[in-house]
């Protein structure tokens, strides 16, 4: 092997010692070949002869540690061969095993296990799997949610208004609402050093900033930094379009107006004025009327621009009044006031919770991943001196040098953690700011950033202190790639408050072959929706097919595994590129397709679970029979069913199998009955594993390779992994797990299947995220017309590490929230953070391609695209000008990655640029490719005609966000304010959908012992819709629900789901009485009515959008009446179980509170179908027993 020839840069990262290193590595730049080497060389290197067990080496994944550990393992072995005799390189190879070379949460882990009582920990505890933490973490806030609403919580953790407090940070009609707020804040304050005692430090400065002016507070700053690159902005455009007026007189009367924007900037001086200061100007601005230029003078691209520009100016000045200058002093101090009380009442809140749900895991010996960092953190720190701890003194004692790589992902606990068990001058800390793009796990670049800028750039001559290393030659990708990425990102990561992108940070081709340059293919389409980008996957599909066959570089042909496809987000996207490339037979593979739920064994093993818990279920029973366990045929299960006239399947196979000695039956029914034996006194982890070694179930399939039975037992010991974690050594029923199984499948979790293979020679779609650390010989960036958007922003509750939370304000009623300056500050930095992560995403997606890059963009095309190209559109300078004044008001503005790179590069030799046009039929790859126009000396204006383009926003393009039809039950006030694409629309059936799927009949007609709640419900509801009442007075229940079954209204089954005793409660009562007195009585009450669409929307911009529009809404009520004095009274059913013993104004106020809202939009039905005013709306509650009437509808 040819020994490698290390440069400069990287000899100084593997030798520098003495001192905390911190080592900045580009993409490419060979960092773990360098930290591999390092550690080599102090191992081996005679005049060092470090010790491997002395060292702690910490990488992002176990993948990483075991390639890590197996380089070194090599690297030793090989000094072996060269010095057999060395007793320090065996004594080396010997402890490399037990060497701590692990990811952090290994380390944590072990310190842990070490010091587990000082913890208060069992000392078989074990990590929880992230579905069973879900679910106990979800139940233990569902309880205490209870507790807090059945005032059951006094002392230090009472909350004083506890229904202001779930309208702040949930929903007054929906608890889901609330534990799922307060779980994503429990979560972020627990990747803080302070955990959730942070809120009281938050508390402190919310009470300190209502006293000061608010852009002189923390809060005013994200505002600030915004405002100063807008104004900056507009001033230097304003600046040049004065100076291109006076060479061009023809467009003076244009001047008096640009003049006076232009003074108005330079008098914003957003950087030092006040807000009240800021608010008069921003609000005073009144847009003077542009003047108009003499007939028949022809308007250059350069003015259309400024004066577009200057249009772009007044909606800028309208939307920061409305976005930040809106409030006044009061509101600014009652808002600071408002948030200091949530997040005391927070703290409370979350401070209970964690005390029950850590009592909750440890009695089920669980600790989660976020447990290990916050245990690790406990042993190591004091935190009331802010010292170590006597662990962490004997910790730092362990070892002499420490390694950690992807620092730049280090969350603030993480970073502590290392801080307390280094010593100051043996830390060596691997990163690329760059490339930190994992914000949503808790990464914080800023860390790695202030420990680079921190430290003085290394030399061998250097002082003591800090010092760091930049690697920036990259081995990987050819020039052209390079030079395009570096122009991009000389624009995109040098604006005010980015990571910087100077000469240390440039990337220098390691590589002397070229290849060609970086291609950008904008594919123009008329489409209605903004996830089809099927002429887009065309166009990529027809360009990978071309170039299969060709030769690459280094003589070999390009193979499809060469090539991947790299998505910001696959779930919609990757299904419409995999189509493409099948339909011209390539192969291909997308991440994240399989989902464990879908593979056969487990689906067996679900089946069979079930039919030990209930056999009357018929579809798993079938399954269950028809598997190789016991291999009845299709055939055979027709005639069992035939043979049968009613009842289950269950009831048909013990009857077909008594009457013919039926083998299989046989042997299922023996096996199903000793197995519910067992589940009544085993717990579930016990019996399943009886079930796999008994009936053979882990050494299914025999008919698959080995790799192919390897996967499927991993996957059913997972099963049974879950089965240990949720019990957690205490008895957890087989029913019970079953349940928590189906919520894991009904969340819609995916979890790849275990062990699955990654195909070698087949296209890969994937994400940025998951290429990173990896490499392509060809990569195409698709779907980079996709827009930018913020989810986090729709959210009712922020939160910051440097700003705490910011919640709205609830309305006195609550039926509104009102929005705050805190949380509109909050939007504006994380506006910023996402601007800067994108950013980083690109630079992570641009660097994957070791020789061609494609990035393509699916736009929309423009009514006269038939004659008019980008090469064609009017000369323009607007590219050209906004490359020039480039900021990260650009930045944060721009909608989509191809507006990012054209402004960042407009231009470049390493680049080219094509348009493609897609016909409205939708034709084929080949027709696209064919007409591809491509023009490799584009001008810096021409590229700028793309990006308009792409700036259009149709005016109406919420309203096609909204379904046709509605369910009514699925309704509430603010469904169409959820545009981030998260929202869920569930639209109405022809029938009003229940939660439970409709039963056949022929397995309604034998009584179910076991039904749920939800069929007791569907029973009484529908007694209550074909009950004759005079019958019932007259002959009495019980004969009303005989004659109702014996003429085909009740199932046979219902009618022992029937509570006749609440049922007599109703008819002693007075709402029974009202019913059979009224003048008209209409039951089950269908209607099919257009609602305005402005009732589902509390954006006021929406609100007027909407004015007109109409969504149609289908439901079904339960009874409506005349009463004796001819007004209308709606009554609904509803059969809400509660606790026994709970007080009934409890129950009152939660069927209010459940209902409202249900109730509401019925009213307008009521009313909208008998065109007069419904005088009263009741629930009757069957576990009430009586009538609970709903206010102010």
């Amino acid at each position: 092997m040819a020994e490698i020839k290390w440069t400069a840069a990287q000899r100084d990262a593997i030798e520098a010692s003495g001192r905390n290193i911190y080592v900045a590595a580009a993409a490419g730049s060979g960092k773990t070949a360098v930290l591999t080497r390092r550690i080599i060389e102090r191992i081996c290197s005679p005049g060092i002869h470090a010790d491997i067990s002395r060292m702690l080496i910490v990488t992002f994944t176990r993948a990483a540690a075991d390639e890590l550990r197996g380089r070194i393992g090599a690297a030793i072995e090989e000094e072996k061969l060269k010095s057999p005799d060395d007793r320090h390189l065996r004594r080396q190879a010997l402890l490399l095993p037990c060497a701590k070379i692990s990811t952090v949460h290994s380390f944590c882990l072990d310190l842990i296990r070490a010091n587990f009582r000082e913890l208060g920990l069992p000392s078989d505890f074990h990590a929880a799997d992230e579905t069973v933490e879900n679910r106990l973490f979800s139940d233990t806030a569902e309880e205490l949610i209870s507790d807090y609403y059945d005032g059951k919580i006094s002392g230090e953790y009472a909350i004083e208004d506890f229904r202001l407090f779930v309208n702040t940070f949930g929903s007054a009609t929906d608890d889901e609402a609330l534990q799922k707020t307060v779980g994503a804040l429990y979560r972020s304050l627990c990747d803080t050093p302070d955990g959730i005692e942070s809120l009281s430090h938050y508390t402190e400065l919310y009470m300190s900033a209502a006293k000061a002016d608010f852009m002189a507070t923390p809060w005013g700053e994200p505002i600030k930094r915004y405002l100063c690159s807008a104004f900056k902005y507009y001033e230097e455009i304003f600046s040049r379009a004065l100076a291109y007026i006076g060479e061009n007189p023809e467009y003076a009367p244009y001047e008096e107006t640009l003049s006076g924007e232009l003074a108005l900037l330079r008098s914003l001086d957003a950087g030092n004025m006040g807000y009240d200061e800021l608010c008069d100007k921003i609000n005073g601005y009144t847009p003077a009327k542009i003047g108009t230029l003499r007939r028949g003078t022809e308007k250059s691209p350069e003015i259309l621009f400024f004066v577009a520009q200057r249009d772009a100016f007044k909606a800028e000045m309208k939307s920061l009044r409305s976005e930040y200058f809106c409030f006044s002093a009061a509101d600014i101090a009652a808002s600071f006031e408002f948030t200091a009380r949530a997040a005391a009442d927070l703290r409370r809140f979350l401070l209970l919770f964690d005390a029950r749900f850590s009592e909750e895991k440890r009695r089920k010996k669980l600790i989660t991943f976020a447990d290990m960092e916050r245990y690790a953190l406990t042993l190591l720190w004091d935190r009331k001196n802010d010292a170590k701890t006597d662990i962490a003194c004997a910790v730092t004692e362990q070892f002499d040098e420490i390694y950690v790589d992807e620092y730049q992902d280090i969350n603030a606990v993480q970073n502590k953690i290392f801080s307390l068990v280094s010593r100051g001058d043996n830390f060596f800390a691997v990163g690329d700011i760059k490339q930190s793009i994992y914000g949503f796990r808790g990464g914080r670049p800023d860390i790695f950033k202030g420990m680079t800028d921190r430290a003085k750039k290394y030399r061998a001559d250097m002082g003591e202190g800090e010092a760091k290393v930049f690697l920036s030659e990259n081995f990987r990708s050819c020039s052209e790639v390079l030079g395009y990425a570096n122009r991009v990102f000389s624009k995109l990561m040098n604006v005010e408050g980015a990571s910087g992108y100077g000469e240390d940070e440039r990337l220098v081709c390691g590589r002397r072959e070229g290849s060609a340059p970086a291609e950008i293919c904008v594919v123009e389409k008329e489409t209605t929706a903004a996830d089809d980008i099927s002429s887009e996957a065309d166009y990529v599909a027809a360009k990978i097919r071309s170039l299969i066959g060709q030769p690459k570089r280094d003589g070999e042909l390009i193979k499809p595994g060469d090539i991947a496809i790299l998505l910001r987000s696959a779930e919609r996207k990757a299904p419409q590129y995999e189509r493409a490339l099948k339909k011209y037979g390539i192969p291909c593979e997308s991440m994240g397709t399989g989902d464990f739920f879908e593979n056969p064994e487990v689906l067996l093993a679900f089946s069979l679970l079930n039919t030990v818990d209930n056999p009357s279920k018929d579809v798993y029973l079938a399954a269950t029979l028809k598997s190789p366990l016991y291999g009845v045929s299709l055939d055979e299960l027709i005639y069992i069913r035939r043979s049968h006239g009613g009842g289950s399947l269950y009831e048909a196979l013990k009857s077909f199998t008594e009457s013919t000695g039926f083998a299989k039956g046989e042997r299922f029914l023996s096996d199903n009955a000793k197995y519910r034996a067992l589940a009544s006194a085993l717990p579930a982890d016990k019996l399943i594993w009886q079930i796999y070694t008994e009936t053979g179930l882990l050494c299914l399939p025999n008919d698959t390779d080995t790799a192919g039975r390897e996967i499927a037992r991993a996957n059913l010991m997972q099963l049974y992994r879950w089965s240990m974690d949720y019990g957690g050594g205490n008895i957890c029923g087989l029913h019970s797990f079953l349940g928590f199984i189906e919520d894991a499948i009904e969340s819609g979790k995916k979890i790849t299947q275990e062990g699955a293979e990654e195909r070698t020679d087949c296209v890969k779609i994937t994400t940025i995220h998951s290429s990173k650390g990896l490499e392509y010989p060809i990569c195409f960036l698709c779907d980079c017309a996709a827009a930018i958007s913020d989810k986090d922003a729709a959210k009712g509750v922020l939160f910051s590490p440097e700003l705490g939370i910011a919640p709205k304000i609830p309305s006195e009623n609550g039926f509104y929230l009102l929005d705050t300056p805190l949380r509109r500050s909050l939007i504006c930095a994380r506006r910023t953070e996402i601007s800067f992560e994108e950013s980083r995403l690109l630079y992570v997606a641009l660097t994957r391609a070791r020789e061609r890059l494609f990035i393509t963009a699916q736009v929309p095309a423009k009514a006269n695209a038939a004659t008019e190209d980008i090469y064609d559109t009017a000369r323009s300078p607007e590219f050209s000008i906004k490359h020039d004044a480039y900021s990260l008001y650009l930045l944060a503005t721009a909608p989509n990655y191809l507006n990012m790179l054209l402004c960042a590069c407009p231009y470049a030799p390493e680049m080219k640029l094509k348009t493609v046009r897609a016909e409205l039929s939708g034709e084929t790859a080949e027709h696209i490719a064919a007409v591809t126009q491509t023009n490799d000396n584009i001008l810096p204006y021409q590229a700028e005609v793309a990006v308009r383009r792409l700036d259009f926003e149709y005016a109406y393009g919420d309203m096609t966000k909204i379904p046709s039809k509605l369910s009514v039950s699925k309704l509430y006030p603010t469904i169409f304010d959820e545009d981030d694409g998260s929202a869920s629309y569930e639209k109405a059936t022809t029938e009003e959908v229940s939660s439970e799927i409709k039963i056949p009949k022929f397995l309604m007609d034998e009584p179910d012992e076991e039904a749920t709640a939800a069929q007791r419900g569907t029973a009484m509801h529908t007694f209550m819709q074909f009950a004759d009442f005079d019958n019932v007075y007259r002959s009495g229940i019980e004969a009303e629900r005989d004659r109702l079954a014996e003429q085909g209204y009740l199932f046979a089954s219902d009618r022992e789901k029937l509570d006749l005793g609440r049922l007599a409660a109703f008819f002693s009562g007075e709402t029974a009485k009202m019913i059979r007195e009224a003048k008209h009585v209409y039951r089950e009450k269908r209607f099919l009515l257009n609602y305005p669409a402005s009732l589902f929307t509390e954006d006021e911009k929406k609100k007027k959008l909407y004015a007109g529009e109409e969504v149609l809404v289908q439901g079904v009520i339960d009874c409506v009446i005349f009463d004796k004095n001819g007004e209308a009274v709606l009554i609904d059913y509803k059969t809400d179980s509660f606790r026994r013993g709970t007080d009934a104004e409890y129950i009152r106020e939660t069927l209010r509170r459940r209902h409202r809202l249900q109730l509401g939009y019925y009213k307008y039905a009521c009313e909208k179908m008998f065109g007069k005013p419904v005088s009263h709306v009741f629930i009757y509650s069957f576990a009430l027993g009586d009538a609970v009437e709903i206010y102010d509808l």
